[in-house]
């Protein structure tokens, strides 16, 4: 026994959602194309009712895009069954692909919704403390990036250059090098 009547694979970019409707037997009702911004659930909605479909009955599938991806998730909390699935997986089961564009991306994401119903794991929202430890950990490797692009090149300068000028950029260096050493120790 299945679960959903329906499918809707989205392909996410930073600022487009590209959607695609099957049904259960692969025929794309709609495909179109909306902002990514709080916004777009209410449209998802409107085309649900186009086609007289309860939230419960659509098995949302779309490509894992990192941050682009948060509208997309909130819709889980609308009680929407959203599905996230990384990019490989997507395509790698799909064999050889021909064309590249979002609305067959979208497509392509839609039938890999049907063809691996069985195997969804639907996306659950995180505990708050864990999601902003997430951001946390994110923003300390960020500054690390940074404190090392500045800091690793001056130390290996400092032998091969002239005492003068090394100390001029020592100068001009240090205190990003000092704020971001307490950014990375807070």
């Amino acid at each position: 026994a299945y679960f959903y009547t329906h499918f809707l694979g989205i392909d996410v970019s930073k600022l487009t959602l590209d959607l695609c409707l099957i049904d259960r037997q692969g025929k794309i009702l709609e495909q179109l194309q909306i902002p990514n911004n709080t916004d777009a659930w209410l449209i998802v909605l409107k085309l649900f009712k186009k086609y007289g479909l309860a939230i419960s009955e659509v098995l949302i599938c779309g490509e894992h895009t990192g941050m682009y991806t948060y509208h997309l998730l909130s819709w889980a909390v609308q009680s929407a069954h959203i599905w996230v699935q990384s990019g490989k997986a997507i395509k790698n089961s799909q064999g050889i692909a021909r064309g590249k564009n979002d609305a067959k991306d979208a497509a392509r994401i839609a039938a890999y919704a049907l063809r691996f119903e069985k195997e969804a794991r639907l996306w659950q929202p995180l505990d708050e403390t864990i999601e902003q430890l997430r951001y946390l950990e994110s923003l300390r490797q960020r500054l690390l990036a940074a404190f090392n692009a500045i800091d690793v090149p001056m130390r290996e300068q400092k032998n091969f250059i002239k005492p003068t000028h090394f100390k001029m950029l020592e100068n001009l260096t240090d205190p990003a090098v000092q704020v971001l050493k307490e950014q990375i120790k807070t």
